[in-house]
């Protein structure tokens, strides 16, 4: 727990996973992969991220929609497109959450669209689109599509709307930035 406090993270799980190996207690064990998840979060480690969730999805049954999510959403982040894609159609088959359902289907589309399937990738931000028309993540998704298939100008359109709607975070920044460089535009908050 230090070890990650002074954000030496590899060196904190390493020493959470040294602990996995005296714990008998599957509460305790889960918890320990809890704060594994902690410290991959901060260090931005995917593959332990992927891991760990590996392992959380057997310990909590009530929230088993969202670590299906996370673990899907932590192989795109490290390029296990195939693997990602499963997990993405598993979250969407487990929860009745539609906030869930329509992020899953998004970042679904985009591990197709990497796993080379940009046939797949379209019809599933377009059935992201039918769940929710103005979910701005949806229409971000469309441009970054449309955009690497058509050329960056394509994309230009939806990638207002994602701004128009209100698209947040690390996406609302680089829908800026595009829309700024590539269309010519300057996105006013």
């Amino acid at each position: 727990y230090l070890l990650v406090e002074m954000e030496r993270f590899q060196e904190g799980i390493n020493d959470y996973k040294k602990t996995l190996t005296y714990v008998e207690d599957s509460a305790q064990t889960c918890g320990i992969w809890r704060l594994i998840v902690e410290a991959g979060l901060q260090s931005e480690n995917y593959p332990v991220l992927v891991e760990a969730y590996d392992v959380l999805i057997d310990c909590d049954e009530n929230a088993k929609e969202i670590y299906y999510y996370s673990r899907a959403y932590y192989r795109m982040k490290s390029g296990d497109y195939e693997q990602a894609i499963l997990d993405f159609r598993t979250s969407m088959n487990n929860t009745e959450n539609p906030s869930i359902r329509i992020a899953a289907q998004n970042y679904l589309a985009l591990s197709q669209f990497e796993a080379g399937l940009p046939a797949d990738a379209m019809t599933s931000v377009e059935t992201a689109l039918k769940m929710n028309a103005i979910n701005p993540m949806s229409y971000y998704v469309r441009s970054v599509i449309v955009s690497r298939m058509e050329g960056p100008e394509a994309g230009c359109g939806d990638l207002k709307r994602s701004l128009i709607y209100g698209l947040a975070g690390e996406e609302m920044e680089s829908a800026k930035e595009l829309l700024s460089s590539v269309c010519g535009e300057e996105w006013e908050d």
